[in-house]
């Protein structure tokens, strides 16, 4: 699939996901799952709700420090991801590149088919 700028891909993407979301809150708007039971307990979870983790001790409003620790890594990598897409930023074009005999063009095409297909070059 290509796109003719990042642009389109970001507006694809974005409906996409609004669309999914709005999907999601229209039946928590019209109060469908109103009787439905909730448990938000620390008992389900494999961590001990403590401020602790080994010799270290965390605030005490961080109650879990382990699965704290597990989403500032989905953070960290969700913030790479989205600097590598709104920027271009490519490792592979930071090689050297050398015409690629198959399409005779000046990138490593095999290296990188999906990053040129959404860039749409």
């Amino acid at each position: 699939m290509k796109f003719s700028s990042r642009g389109s891909l970001v507006a694809t993407a974005l409906c996409h996901v609004a669309l999914a979301a709005v999907t999601m809150a229209i039946p928590v708007y019209l109060g469908i799952y109103k009787n439905v039971s909730v448990d938000l307990g620390y008992e389900h979870y494999a961590e001990r709700a403590n401020s602790t983790l080994g010799p270290f001790k965390f605030p005490s409003w961080i109650r879990m420090p382990a699965n704290t620790l597990v989403n500032i890594g989905y953070l960290l990598v969700g913030s790479l991801w989205l600097y590598r897409v709104a920027f271009a930023v490519n490792p592979v074009t930071s090689r050297k590149q050398k015409t690629c005999t198959s399409c005779q063009s000046l990138h490593q095409c095999h290296a990188s088919t999906a990053w040129y297909s959404i860039q749409g070059s």
